[in-house]
């Protein structure tokens, strides 16, 4: 095959069985405005041989999607698209490297299981991921209601590049990401909407940084969710504890999170970790969403366990003597007692984003 709008090969074993291999060069899809229906509509009602698509580079439309690759099987009732691997802009769908080159004079239904995978770091304060790396995307077709589902990971060396931040004003930044999700929407792949997911989603985040409170972060949506996780703009009425250590924002060095999702509601189903040098902080509850799918409310129980030392007020120092006898002002309340042995504090925060409250519970050993 060698044209404008597509270059490469194609292999079809003798073994039926083993399938048909499609390796190309390039691949060029414009849609035509003339066609009508679904494009799902065009798939057969079966497919008896699998299917391996390889394509270095892929442009839909006149936009550049890279390299992709998946296995395609078909039946009257799933139409399915396994062993993904691509990327879209920065981020990186599936777990294989590279596109693998094929040689006619080897067989290439030989090279396929040798195939080189991304190996995730499987090492997780809250226990390994639940949901498989292999990343698959699967159109359930002829039911009453058609849907798909989509499982697998995404991910990216450094968030705040792949999704522009450092063109903006915004001063959020992120480093690595891994997303683990298992969702499903209703209609084809085409219509996929983060509005409209059910499922559950996994997420490790390195070196996350969230400034001070900023009147641009209010408008932007993901952007005010966040900011609900900046302990000293969340706290910072209460104590001074965080004043200091977080003058410019909160950072943490890495952040994990296991959620359930739906249109309404985000929740988690283990703690939402932040780890640092200035303490760990879990975060357990949930946040709510309009029809419109925008932000609106939340309630979370908050764990801190903190070097309390380090967050003692210079005070303390001068004054000299064991730390039971410096009193620590919190919420109204002056905590004094053996402050060396008080490491953990559970506090709850709730109420609309625009109007965030936060209340002490108690310190614990």
């Amino acid at each position: 095959m060698d044209g404008r709008e597509i270059k490469g090969d194609a292999y079809l074993s003798n073994n039926l069985s083993d399938g048909l291999i499609l390796s190309l060069d390039y691949l060029i899809y414009n849609s035509s405005e003339k066609f009508e229906g679904s494009i799902w509509d065009s798939f057969p009602a079966s497919l008896n041989f699998p299917l391996s698509f390889y394509s270095k580079e892929i442009v839909i439309n006149n936009d550049y999607y890279g390299p992709w690759s998946f296995d395609v099987s078909i039946d009257s009732e799933i139409i399915s698209f396994e062993n993904i691997s691509g990327s879209y802009g920065q981020f990186r769908i599936g777990e294989r490297i590279s596109i693998p080159d094929f040689d006619p004079q080897v067989n290439p239904f030989d090279k396929l299981n040798g195939l080189t995978k991304k190996k995730i770091n499987q090492s997780l304060g809250q226990g390994d991921w639940s949901i498989p790396t292999q990343t698959n995307l699967r159109f359930y077709r002829n039911k009453r209601q058609n849907f798909s589902k989509l499982s697998g990971i995404i991910s990216t060396p450094n968030l705040s590049n792949a999704i522009g931040l450092e063109y903006s004003e915004y001063k959020v930044e992120a480093g690595e990401f891994f997303l683990l999700a298992d969702v499903r929407w209703e209609g084809g792949p085409e219509n996929i909407d983060r509005n409209n997911l059910k499922g559950k989603v996994e997420f490790r985040l390195k070196d996350l940084f969230i400034p001070r409170e900023s009147e641009e972060t209010s408008e932007v949506d993901i952007l005010r969710l966040i900011r609900v996780f900046n302990i000293a703009d969340i706290f910072g009425n209460l104590t001074d504890l965080f004043n200091r250590r977080f003058e410019k924002g909160f950072s943490s060095d890495r952040v994990e999170a296991f959620l359930e999702i739906s249109p309404n509601k985000l929740e988690t189903t283990k703690s939402m970790v932040f780890k640092s040098s200035s303490g760990e902080f879990k975060w357990d509850g949930y946040v709510l969403k309009d029809k419109s799918g925008k932000f609106t409310k939340i309630d979370f129980d908050v764990v801190m366990t903190l070097p309390l030392r380090d967050y003692l007020p210079a005070y303390a120092l001068i004054l000299g003597g064991p730390l039971s006898a410096v009193g620590v002002y919190i919420a109204g309340r002056t905590f004094k007692g053996p402050l060396n042995k008080l490491s953990s504090g559970k506090w709850r925060v709730w109420g609309s984003l625009d109007d965030i409250k936060a209340e002490f519970v108690e310190w614990f050993e």
